[in-house]
């Protein structure tokens, strides 16, 4: 049954890469400092945008596992110790789900895997419904494939193109025997372990994580920490002198 006071448009983006592309990606914080801030800003210069962007500098990340998945942490420069992106922060639901959004509109990314080369990325988005705006017992349903430029590039103009033209880098499957992570690839490490770890539960007949069976604690919804506000220094974008 969908909420009559909400909006919740879907949007599915057939991709050719393997499905942990964009999950090592979402486990990843600091990425946001140099794709969409460093590189977002490059981009603009380069197409004559009259849009600088300056990101703020991470300066701690923190993951917890809790019953569903992963909370992500993250203290940015210039923001309170004590705000909500570093004391709530917000989950990635084990093995392929990102929650985003703060108040009452929500965000889920959930990256199905269709083969080992292809994924298909769906954006679920829920607001509340606008003045004047009639409720609706149908949900919106896109499909968006990806756009290319002329050398056969993903255009990655703004804040999610530009994680699906990182994704699409990889190629359709990345070696992650040859990585080299680092510390601020610990959100990452830690989500490979667990990968590892639920592979083998399911082996020996376990149930692996975020697997409900008690229908009471799924229905109607299941409640995820959520900060309320994300901080608003993360990325600034002002007009180019």
């Amino acid at each position: 049954m969908i909420a009559p006071y909400v909006a919740r448009p879907i949007t599915l983006v057939p991709s050719p890469y393997n499905w942990l592309h964009c999950n090592d990606n979402s486990i990843d914080p600091v990425h946001f400092e140099h794709l969409h801030g460093q590189f977002a800003d490059w981009w603009n210069r380069k197409h004559g945008i009259p849009r600088r962007i300056k990101p703020t500098r991470h300066l701690k990340i923190a993951f917890e596992v809790f019953e569903y998945g992963i909370i992500k942490r993250r203290l940015e420069e210039g923001a309170p110790e004590d705000g909500d992106e570093w004391t709530v922060g917000h989950p990635f639901l084990f093995p392929h789900t990102l929650v985003q959004g703060s108040g009452a509109s929500y965000q889920y990314q959930i990256r199905v895997p269709v083969d080992d080369t292809h994924t298909v990325h769906v954006q679920y988005r829920g607001r509340p419904l606008r003045d004047g705006e009639a409720p609706s017992p149908a949900v919106p349903v896109e499909r968006a494939p990806l756009t290319y430029d002329a050398l056969g590039r993903v255009e990655w103009p703004d804040i999610l193109p530009q994680d699906y033209a990182a994704w699409v880098g990889q190629g359709p499957i990345a070696d992650r025997t040859q990585e080299h992570l680092v510390t601020s690839d610990k959100g990452v490490m830690l989500y490979h372990q667990l990968l590892l770890e639920n592979t083998e539960k399911v082996a020996r007949g376990e149930d692996p994580l975020f697997t409900i069976r008690d229908e009471t604690k799924n229905t109607p919804f299941v409640q995820f920490p959520r900060e309320r506000a994300s901080w608003a220094g993360r990325r600034q974008e002002v007009a180019a002198s």
